[in-house]
């Protein structure tokens, strides 16, 4: 009996499997029939379009006659005989979780939350001329805190 590690990227589970399979055609067969033990949920794995990865080696397994009857490699003295990752062959580009919809009413919440803040923005900075503009007249200012109250009075009248 083999004792195998198999991670799936599909599925994002790593399982540890028995099975009786020597040949990677008999293991393949195996996942694909869920005819193995495991202490967690037996699954079906789908290996159409997948490479199995064996180890660090980028070594794939093939469904071709040649690969059906490669051996398995044997056990490494850690209890298990090896560890095999599961990935599909192509990585497909994009997203396939959010529709078109769903991000254009986001962008439109967003948009939304940005004109709130704006406005916001613009009656805080008027609150804020006017209370320089009070503070002026009540003291005398340096040139320098001129300079910052000139430009803070640009800033408020960019968002007028």
């Amino acid at each position: 009996m083999a004792t195998i590690k198999v991670f799936s990227s599909q599925t994002n589970e790593l399982k540890t499997i028995t099975t009786s399979a020597t040949t990677w055609g008999e293991l393949n067969d195996a996942l694909t029939n869920g005819n193995y033990s495991s202490a967690q949920s037996v699954t079906k794995y789908n290996l159409v379009d997948t490479a199995c990865k064996v180890r660090e080696t980028a070594l794939a397994f093939d469904n071709g006659q040649e690969g059906r009857r490669a051996l398995l490699p044997v056990g490494q003295g850690d209890g298990f005989d090896f560890t095999m990752f599961v990935i599909p062959q192509k990585i497909k580009s994009g997203n396939t979780y959010i529709t078109n919809e769903q991000i254009m009413a986001t962008l439109q919440q967003i948009n939304s939350r940005m004109s709130e803040i704006e406005k916001t923005f613009k009656e805080f900075m008027g609150e804020l001329e006017h209370e320089v503009a009070d503070c002026v007249e009540h003291k005398e200012v340096s040139s320098r805190e001129q300079a910052e109250i000139a430009e803070l009075a640009r800033m408020a009248q960019s968002f007028a």
